[in-house]
């Protein structure tokens, strides 16, 4: 088990600062989910540490310095979006692809392929032709072989972006069963706040290649710290100075009420209403909010809104 310590880490392409003085700490056999719009800088982020590009700063596993060392010296897995399983090699073989480039002898290698198969519960797909697999079973088999070969930092780039969200949910929750199982380190970026939350205890927003937010999901969510990581987060009830959960609000159909409701919409078990005060600005400085219920209320009827100011975060 390894922590992760990162320094004064800067990243220059074609002339253009993509990452500025990145400090980062990951402990050991903790999964930090990286997030940010695109172009913030993540994916630079991973392959700066894996050695895949030229970067200033300091990058330590346990203290020891690996930024001077080339990428297949510094004991960091990677794994991608694309899988990028071999199409001529049974599951087996790929798995073990890593250790026998490592020189591992047979016997070695073919006993940590049985239990990484045994891990994922991909027990007795040894022999099977990747192009046989499903989805989340590529998905399962690319994952077991990064792990393979025991690094003491893995890395994973929107790994699940390809599948369909159903799919994606499941894996998620099976993503972080198989990293807390190896209590290996983990660096995990995607562009899904709900995907990184069920996957890591940490979330480690960057904009503009700097680190902009650090904290566990709930407490992000809860207390972001500024109006544009509330957004991004996906809050749509934000001001200048107030964040309001949507199932903070609350609306009552009432004749004289001073909102009017514009949209209802049925979305994942809940109503999902837009509605617009009738005065120039509400109360926390919105013209407009957005509403989550468990009962519909027509457009156009008018509303009375409660909140409760409990859940409200003033920034």
């Amino acid at each position: 088990m390894t922590t992760l310590t990162i320094q004064d880490l800067s990243v220059m392409i074609a002339g253009n600062l993509i990452l500025h003085n990145v400090d980062l700490r990951v402990n050991s056999a903790e999964t930090a989910a990286v997030l940010g719009p695109s172009g913030s800088g993540k994916s630079t982020l991973l392959r700066a540490i894996a050695g895949l590009i030229p970067a200033d700063g300091s990058v330590q596993l346990d203290g020891e310095p690996i930024h001077d060392r080339p990428p297949h010296l510094r004991g960091v897995g990677m794994m991608f979006q694309n899988h990028a399983l071999f199409p001529h090699l049974n599951v087996a073989d790929n798995i073990a692809f890593g250790l026998r480039e490592l020189g591992w002898d047979r016997v070695r290698s073919d006993r940590r392929v049985d239990e990484l198969l045994e891990m994922a519960e991909l027990s007795g797909f040894g022999t099977r032709s990747v192009d046989a697999l499903s989805g989340g079973e590529a998905q399962r088999v690319a994952l077991m072989r990064a792990l393979a070969p025991q690094p003491k930092l893995i890395m994973l780039d929107e790994p699940l972006g390809s599948l369909d969200r159903r799919l994606r949910d499941e894996l998620a929750d099976e993503l972080r069963r198989l990293l807390a199982l190896t209590g290996t380190t983990a660096l995990y970026v995607t562009h899904d706040q709900s995907e990184a939350a069920v996957v890591a205890e940490r979330l480690v927003i960057l904009d503009h290649g700097r680190i902009a937010a650090d904290g566990q999901p709930e407490q992000l969510w809860s207390h972001p710290p500024t109006p544009e990581l509330a957004s991004f987060l996906g809050h749509r009830n934000v001001s200048p100075d107030y964040m309001v959960p949507a199932d903070a609000v609350r609306a009552i159909p009432a004749e004289k009420g001073t909102a009017v409701v514009r949209s209802s919409r049925f979305v994942d078990g809940h109503w999902h209403l837009t509605i617009v005060m009738v005065r120039a600005a509400g109360e926390y400085g919105l013209t407009e909010f957005r509403s989550v219920g468990s009962s519909d209320i027509p457009a156009g009827s008018r509303v009375t809104l409660r909140f409760d100011t409990r859940r409200i975060h003033r920034f």
